[in-house]
């Protein structure tokens, strides 16, 4: 995630700043997945098996594994194995101050391998595609002075406050809070901007997290995510002693998406609801989403000596 500093444009009463440190965390990722062995020949049989884990920062939910890329017509999977199938309920994220490792589960399906000429070997693409439900969130306070307190600041010397981040989850979609710092208001009807920037950092893809209700074990067909879903997330920003100018997000939950898959900044234009000196508004930004990751396996089968 890109790490944002204060921009450089120095206005009347502040700047546009943050105190975010980067936090490096992909949310579930596939360990391995293959087969047991590196060769095979026509009509073996071949397991294909698969780890995830969940390394972010909160838990997630409704995992799926999907095993496609070889054709149904060449390639036959065992009617006991299920394609896609559900890996988990849930999955836990890790416990850094017991340095316990986050949950993670395996599984594989038991497949037959191809018909190939005598003597002629050919390689094969399996490819593990993995959705799962999952949340990111972050929190800051943007410091609030009126114009009386900011002369006054000013006059004595004092620093100026700055933009405190208080939380950032782990997760493939990361957050990044910004704000003028400090804020000054001259008058009861002043408003303050916030900017909050979503990035993909997964290496994967966001998804409207709905879409998974809709997936069956066993049915390829329902293990598909369509485009007019695709890149869509839900936010929802929680604020202590504001109102809403203009901020749909502000205790109600939205639907938005990144742009080209990557990123996306929103804007939210907040009035306090009560004008003292000095207050620190605490702002949270909570994020909703499917997100799904693939691995490739090359599987090599030849013909019957």
């Amino acid at each position: 995630m890109k790490k944002f500093l204060a921009f450089l444009v120095v206005f009347m009463v502040g700047c546009v700043s943050s105190n975010q440190t980067t936090i490096v965390g992909n949310g579930v990722s596939i360990n391995t997945f293959g087969s047991d062995l590196p060769d095979y020949v026509t009509g073996d049989k071949v397991e294909i098996g698969y780890e995830v884990q969940n390394n972010g920062g909160t838990v997630a939910t409704n995992v799926w594994a999907l095993l496609f890329g070889l054709n149904s017509a060449e390639w036959s999977i065992d009617s006991a194995t299920k394609n896609p199938t559900k890996v988990a309920a849930s999955l836990e994220g890790p416990l850094e101050d017991a340095k316990l490792p986050g949950d993670s589960q395996t599984g594989r399906w038991k497949l037959r391998a191809p018909s190939v000429p005598q003597g002629i070997s050919q390689n094969y693409n399996a490819l593990l595609r993995v959705f799962y439900s999952y949340g990111s969130k972050a929190s800051a306070t943007v410091p609030i002075i009126t114009e009386d307190e900011f002369k006054r600041m000013r006059a004595s010397n004092e620093a100026m406050p700055n933009i405190g981040t208080t939380f950032i989850s782990k997760g493939p979609l990361n957050i990044h809070i910004s704000a003028r710092a400090p804020e000054v208001m001259r008058n009861d009807t002043d408003t303050f901007r916030v900017v909050i920037n979503v990035e993909n950092n997964g290496g994967g893809s966001v998804f409207e997290p709905s879409v998974l209700a809709g997936f069956s074990e066993g049915n390829e067909a329902s293990a598909s995510v369509s485009q007019e879903s695709m890149n869509k997330f839900r936010i929802n920003i929680v604020a202590q002693g504001v109102t809403a100018a203009d901020c749909a997000a502000l205790g109600s939950e939205q639907t938005e998406s990144l742009r080209n898959g990557k990123s996306m900044t929103y804007n939210c234009e907040l009035k306090i609801t009560r004008k003292v000196p000095r207050i620190d508004v605490p702002i949270t930004v909570f994020l909703s989403y499917g997100y799904q990751i693939d691995k490739t396996s090359t599987l090599k089968v030849s013909g019957n000596t």
